[in-house]
């Protein structure tokens, strides 16, 4: 009896197994990177010893390493890493600070490709999520970078489960722009702007944190696509005065043109902040595209109206869960009372 009960333990752990295995096929490894010795190094190569460090963080230690041994610009590492330059020039400050010498790399040590930062992993994540990809055990892995194995074990979940979450919303609002819509005198539907993804806000710029939403919203309509204040007006329905002085704002604060980087974006539809020509109308009111909320209102009202949960939200808009769910109770009761008083402007036409 003993034995039997053994015997179908075992079977389970080896279905469990063969499950795991499956999700992390059905996954796939996260670029085309590959297991790589010093012999083909290239700039485009990290060694992975620089990852066992106690001192840095895993962003502090590969910024560190490109920074000081590579010579390489913010911007530079900014494209390889898939991160704001600005936030890496502080976590570049920060790895000084805690260690000034330059990075010593093992000559036994394997090189990983920088591509398989191309997603919203964190550097661990997307470390182990692909060293597990090719079939390494969470001893070997826990060996290579200095971790024990239950840090493994939970850093690649949660990379599964992120993974899986942006496999499940590929491309949110992933329809063409509807372009029967009116928006107004100054048309902005060109030729040069008719392609699915031009006319559509990509949400990734909006993880920017040095510019506010609005701003970032409008610095990449007037520097990646020529836009006029007229055209992005009457995109955001807002005045083009106010928005003039919204880039000039945004200038100051960052005069770089925003890089997209175009594996990892998901869009939306702009009509989420248009106006409509009856504003007392209850489908507005009901609509997720009411002027009266902010930018970042209506985004996130936007998402959540789709099914996505905060924590989803959370890591598109490289937001905090507690504020998304602040921004959303907000745009909550902004829309209930324009509702309640589109419903006292009926009553009294009614009378």
């Amino acid at each position: 009896m003993f034995d039997t009960q053994n015997t179908n333990i075992n079977e389970k752990n080896k279905i469990n197994v063969v499950k795991r295995k499956k999700t992390i096929k059905n996954l796939g490894p996260i670029s085309n990177a590959q297991h790589i010795t010093p012999d083909t190094l290239q700039n485009n190569l990290f060694p992975l010893c620089i990852l066992n460090n106690k001192v840095l963080s895993p962003l502090e230690a590969i910024v560190k390493y490109l920074r000081k041994n590579k010579k390489q610009s913010y911007k530079e590492i900014s494209s390889l890493l898939s991160r704001n330059a600005k936030t890496l020039a502080v976590t570049y400050s920060k790895a000084i600070q805690k260690n000034s010498e330059e990075t010593l790399v093992n000559k036994d040590t394997i090189y990983l490709d920088f591509s398989i930062f191309k997603n919203d992993l964190s550097i661990l994540e997307a470390v182990c999520y692909f060293l597990r990809s090719l079939e390494k055990k969470y001893s070997q892995i826990a060996r290579l970078i200095g971790r024990s194995q239950k840090t493994i074990w939970t850093v690649c979940k949660r990379a599964e489960n992120k993974l899986q979450n942006s496999q499940n919303l590929q491309k949110i609002s992933d329809t063409p722009l509807n372009k029967d819509t009116d928006y107004g005198d100054n048309n902005y539907i060109s030729s040069s702007y008719t392609d699915n993804n031009a006319l559509r806000l990509p949400l990734n710029i909006l993880k920017d944190n040095s510019l506010s939403p609005l701003e970032a919203i409008v610095k990449y309509l007037r520097e990646n696509k020529d836009l006029t204040y007229n055209q992005i007006g009457n995109l955001l329905s807002r005045k083009p005065k106010t928005l003039a002085a919204t880039y000039s704002a945004a200038r100051k604060k960052d005069p770089e043109k925003i890089i997209l980087d175009e594996d990892t974006i998901y869009y939306i539809d702009f009509s989420i902040f248009s106006k409509t020509s009856d504003t007392r109308s209850a489908n507005q009111s009901n609509s997720q595209s009411n002027n009266s909320l902010s930018i970042l209102e209506a985004v996130c009202t936007s998402l959540k109206n789709s099914g996505l949960h905060n924590s989803q939200i959370s890591r598109i808009l490289g937001k905090s869960q507690k504020t998304v769910w602040t921004v959303c109770k907000r745009a909550e009761k902004k829309l209930a009372s324009t509702i309640s008083e589109d419903k006292m402007h009926q009553k009294e036409d009614n009378e």
